[in-house]
């Protein structure tokens, strides 16, 4: 009964419009005050009609705007990673290390863990430790699992991560880069080793013959009267948008 109410009421409505406009057509005076009754229900069937058309009309620029952003969002996610594959393909005409370019499938992330997992595993040649780069030779991390077809990288912003490290152009300037989850801190430098704010820090990764990459200093945090000194580094890379990497061998 209470699906049938709707209907009846539309029903009156038409008929007291239809009476209406009758009415008006023959003027017919005795049941004139029914005219107005009929106009005003009949602009309101025709109010409700457009109102509907506009909801359909609506409903169908919401979805050729989502297309719209989609399209785009797959265009700016196309140009980037073919930027990615280019800068990889220059880096390895330049570099002197046989290199394999991998496609990052997974990302896990939280204060203090970083880790990638790539397309390429131990069919691809991929040992365990091996460093990785971005495709501008920005150093990322190291091979940390290494399975048939895939591999998990432990990216140097990753607590665990602790390598080799110096600052490019300071004597002595050399210590321990550690993963701090967005940042870089190289820890155990002498004291007596002076260093800017901005210049390029590089890695000195195990049988590696290059060193690579990986940061810039940006501030530093060094306790009264201590022998060493620890400087804060900014990686040159973003572990959200990294899509693709190299393997160093």
């Amino acid at each position: 009964m209470k699906r049938r109410a709707p209907f009846l009421i539309i029903v009156i409505g038409v008929l007291l419009a239809g009476s209406g406009l009758f009415l008006w057509r023959y003027n017919f005076a005795p049941l004139r005050p029914f005219e107005a009754v009929g106009r005003g229900w009949y602009a309101i069937m025709h109010g409700w009609k457009s109102y509907r058309t506009l909801l359909v009309e609506n409903n169908e620029l919401k979805v050729q705007i989502t297309r719209q952003s989609v399209d785009r969002a797959r265009l700016e996610t196309a140009q980037k990673e073919n930027s990615e594959l280019k800068s990889a393909l220059n880096y390895e005409t330049t570099t002197k290390k046989i290199i394999r370019t991998a496609r990052v499938t997974t990302r896990i992330k939280d204060p203090f863990v970083a880790i990638v997992r790539i397309d390429q595993g131990a069919r691809d040649g991929i040992v365990k430790e091996a460093s990785v780069v971005t495709g501008e030779g920005i150093y990322v991390g190291t091979i940390a699992t290494v399975y048939e077809k895939t591999a998990d990288v432990l990216m140097a912003i990753d607590a665990r991560s602790k390598v080799r490290a110096h600052v490019v152009g300071r004597d002595g300037a050399i210590g321990v880069l550690e993963g701090h989850g967005v940042l870089y801190r190289l820890t155990m430098v002498p004291a007596t080793s002076v260093v800017q704010n901005g210049d390029v820090v590089v890695v000195e990764t195990a049988g590696s013959n290059e060193t690579l990459v990986t940061g810039t200093v940006e501030g530093i945090d060094r306790a009264p009267d201590s022998p060493f000194q620890t400087f804060i580094v900014q990686p040159l890379f973003d572990f959200n948008t990294v899509t693709f990497v190299s393997v160093l061998f």
